[in-house]
């Protein structure tokens, strides 16, 4: 049997990860990483990131002991797999997760200590929330991966009219990525976060494309659309099992016959207590916890789905795919008209028939 856990060692080793880990937050802040994506000399990157050179010396140190770089001859050599996380776009989502970790974590200990409620999505940092919806620049692995394989969703998606349903859409990365990636499609993002959707506006209008996303001041469980949609994303670490409990039969009825959903959740290994025991508390932070794959799918069977399947994992997520059948009923959504208002600046404030939160005081 193992020996007991010499708890000060433990404790010293979790400092040093976290101070290694700030080294390499403060490479992202200072540019050292950008100079880093191909062999540079050490003296180089100093003076092009105006950083102190022994200061320099030792970010580097820690970048050497996580593996990231070598030194060789005087210059900086980065490892293979550290410098293919460097190329775009996956570095930008990378960058976007390191930010948001030290930010989200600020965050959190500040409302330890002023005694706020600590679970939920209470971030209202611009940057923060910015970093945080970068990480959903990882829709492209999920779209290279998955998407290409769920049956007709292509065709579907090429149809004029064809529409995506973004819940919790955050600043409105996944919807950007997808309308990107289907010209002829429109998306409608869900976020009561008043900050989140007002950031998530202003990037969809410089990404040009105000024209086809629309942000609505709702929550899931409101969603009041019938046959509306082709294909519904649900990132369930962030939305209250209450709230996606209730919004699953919405979901399912605002879809169009044979129209798919993913849900992304968090991926808990067995094998790697630490990793599980982190990423459970972490969406518990954003306010959805961990619901097991089991239960998930179960849900999502009595909402009236089908074809329900658990993916491989995508990253630190697990994907979770089902699909409104191409015949039959709908679920508990009722008088919903599925049109988009675009020639009135109302159209993103509305909910089918009546207005949603004039006052805009979601958030």
């Amino acid at each position: 049997m193992p020996g007991p856990i010499d708890f000060t060692e433990a404790l010293e080793q979790l400092s040093c990860s976290a101070w290694t880990y700030a080294a390499l937050a403060t490479a992202l802040e200072l540019g050292m990483l950008e100079q880093l994506s191909e062999p540079v000399a050490e003296s180089a990157v100093a003076e092009r990131c105006e950083v102190d050179p022994e200061l320099c010396a030792d970010i580097i140190d820690a970048l050497i002991a996580i593996g990231a770089v070598s030194r060789s001859d005087g210059s900086l050599i980065p490892a293979p797999s550290f410098q293919t996380l460097l190329s775009p776009p996956v570095a930008k989502v990378l960058q976007a997760e390191i930010r948001g970790d030290h930010l989200q974590t600020r965050s959190l200990l500040r409302r330890a200590r002023e005694g706020e409620p600590l679970s939920g999505w209470r971030l209202e940092d611009p940057v923060a929330l910015a970093a945080q919806g970068e990480t959903g620049g990882s829709t492209s692995l999920l779209i290279e991966a998955l998407l290409p394989g769920l049956d007709g969703l292509g065709a579907r998606m090429q149809r004029p009219g064809a529409r995506i349903l973004d819940v919790g859409a955050g600043v409105g990365v996944v919807s950007i990525e997808l309308c990107r990636l289907w010209p002829r499609a429109e998306a409608v993002g869900l976020e009561p976060h008043r900050t989140a959707r007002e950031l998530g506006r202003s990037r969809v209008a410089g990404a040009g494309l105000n024209q086809r996303i629309a942000f609505r001041d709702e929550s899931v469980e409101m969603l009041a659309e019938l046959d509306a949609y082709d294909l519904a994303f649900v990132p369930q670490p962030f939305l209250p099992e209450g709230s996606l409990l209730a919004g699953l039969p919405r979901i399912h009825a605002a879809l169009r016959p044979g129209g798919w959903l993913v849900m992304l959740t968090s991926e808990l290994p067995e094998d790697q207590p630490m990793v599980a025991a982190a990423r459970r508390f972490r969406a518990r932070i954003w306010g959805g916890g961990v619901l097991g794959s089991e239960q998930l799918e179960a849900a999502l069977w009595t909402a009236g789905f089908d074809g329900v399947h658990s993916e491989h994992p995508i990253g630190s997520f697990r994907a979770i795919t089902a699909r409104r059948a191409a015949t039959g009923g709908v679920g508990l959504a009722t008088g919903a008209d599925p049109g988009l208002d675009r020639d009135t600046t109302e159209r993103d404030e509305r909910i089918t028939g009546y207005a949603v939160g004039a006052a805009d005081q979601g958030g």
